[in-house]
């Protein structure tokens, strides 16, 4: 009986192969992995394309040596396998009933009994040890499979329009660069290494007139990535970006803004009406059906984290966002969303990181790496310290943010001697690559793979284009260790700043 279950389940497996009693021990584990994508398959309506979905044999998957990273892998499986809608809460539960004994009833005439024994000899490794490596290996193919049909869901959910690509090499085609592209997290997002901010500088900080040459200028280096928040200039920057990227097709860039901090009319928060509302506001500035990318501003500690989660969620599959993320939030609050169930996931993080501020390596990068969540860094030049500009003992020049009203927040730093004696050192170190100080700041952010892309916020043309430089610029480990002796005692690592 339980031969005939086996052989009816997984496709394609012959008679012959049945009878070998080493692929028979495969194949009372492959059942379950058949299964499972399977019930994926369906709760998530994916069709398949052509031939049935072929279940690959566990010698076939490759194992993990490293105990570390099939520990990574294993906590993935089971955020993927979490349902990641609401509506898919029936798989998990027939998954569970499917390891007690009247779960043989789902296999036609397979006896319950020997099912359930089938299941306990796969699960338990004391009783039957040789097969303890398989096991690692199914679990692990396990994720694989339904990481494969969870992106296909995705993608067919998000088609791009036809010629897509064309017209992005198009627009792209001028550029005086070839710019890099990273995938942001686990979407299906591609980003530019460089990525044009507005904080600070559009819609106030910077006439229109030359924001707007700024935003031509980044899309012609091969820019493709945008980021802005509803609190900036109080809604300003987004009505600005809205203005100047209304006549270009909207799939050709990538549009990311974010909510959390005081509006003018008192609004705040992440609370489930803040999230609707102040997404309704964003689209209206920006001119736009929806954002690639919303993101917390910062943690909203007055707010319960389901409720802030649960209405990000709805603001995705009411097609007004296609990703979250967020932006220093502490890693125990990361960890808490990620463990929710029936949300949508973050795929993006944005800390403030650089040379002389490195907090986010302590927890927030690796944990990030181990949940497909890429960084977006901000302040990666630490408002323009990194360049070398403001020099020890010196005034700052003029129009640099150190000596505008306006766009000072946060230059402490500037009058700090030691730290720009300190910079000071590292030019020698760019100019020996034949860099400059900017593009060595931002080459050292760059070489972090977890690191998607680096916010700039340009006043000027020119130093759009030589921000740009620094993609593609490789750091040997002689220079990576040279840095950290110059800048010892003057690093950061402070934590996240909600």
């Amino acid at each position: 009986m339980l031969e005939k279950a086996l052989r009816e389940r997984p496709p394609r497996l012959c008679e012959e192969e049945l009878a070998r009693s080493q692929l028979r021990q495969e194949l009372e584990q492959l059942v379950g992995v058949s299964l499972l994508v399977e019930d994926v398959r369906c709760e998530h309506q994916i069709p398949l394309a052509g031939e049935a979905l072929r279940v690959v044999p566990a010698r076939d998957l490759g194992a993990q040596g490293d105990t570390v990273a099939r520990r990574v892998g294993l906590e993935q499986r089971d955020r993927v396998l979490r349902p990641v809608r609401g509506e898919h809460l029936g798989a998990a539960e027939r998954r569970r009933e499917r390891r007690q004994a009247e779960a043989g009833t789902e296999l036609d005439d397979a006896p319950a009994l020997e099912v359930e024994a089938a299941d306990v000899l796969c699960e338990r490794d004391a009783a039957r040890p040789e097969l303890g490596p398989v096991r690692e290996e199914l679990l692990e193919g396990e994720r694989r499979l339904v990481d494969e049909l969870l992106r296909a869901g995705r993608a067919q959910q998000r088609q791009p329009t036809p010629g897509e690509l064309e017209r992005f090499l198009d627009l792209h085609s001028d550029s005086v660069t070839e710019m890099k592209f990273r995938q942001l997290g686990s979407s299906d997002l591609q980003v530019s290494e460089i990525c044009l901010g507005s904080w600070l500088t559009y819609g106030g900080g910077v006439a229109d007139d030359r924001a707007e040459a700024r935003v031509a200028r980044a899309f012609e280096v091969g820019i493709n990535f945008i980021d802005t928040a509803n609190v900036y200039s109080g809604g300003r920057a987004e009505e600005f970006l809205g203005e100047v990227l209304a006549g270009r097709p909207r799939d050709s860039y990538v549009l990311a803004t974010k909510l959390f901090f005081r509006m003018p009319n008192g609004d705040q928060g992440l609370s489930r009406d803040q999230v609707h509302k102040q997404i309704d506001d964003s689209l209206r500035r920006l001119r736009t059906d929806y954002v690639d990318l919303y993101q917390c501003h910062r943690y909203d500690w007055s707010t319960p984290l389901e409720e802030t989660m649960e209405a990000l969620s709805e603001v995705v599959r009411a097609g007004k966002a296609r990703w979250l993320g967020f932006s220093e939030w502490p890693p125990d609050k990361i960890r808490e969303a990620l463990a929710l169930p029936g949300v949508e996931k973050f795929v993006s993080s944005q800390p403030q990181y650089s040379l002389i501020w490195r907090g986010p390596e302590r927890e927030v990068i690796p944990l990030s790496a181990a949940n497909g969540i890429s960084q977006i860094v901000w302040s990666p030049l630490a408002q323009g310290i990194l360049t070398g500009k403001y020099k020890p003992g010196e005034p700052p020049p003029a129009e640099s943010r150190a000596s505008s009203e306006r766009m000072n927040y946060f230059m402490d730093a500037a009058g700090d001697q030691e730290l720009l004696e300190r910079v000071q050192r590292l030019r020698p170190v760019a100019e020996r690559h034949g860099l400059t100080m900017a593009q060595l700041a931002l080459a050292w952010v760059l070489r972090e793979p977890n690191v998607a892309s680096a916010i700039i916020g340009a006043t000027r043309p020119e130093q759009i284009e030589e921000n740009v430089g620094a993609v593609g610029v490789q750091l040997d480990d002689a220079t990576l260790a040279e840095l950290d002796e110059i800048l010892d005692g003057t690093v950061v690592y402070e934590g996240a700043a909600s």
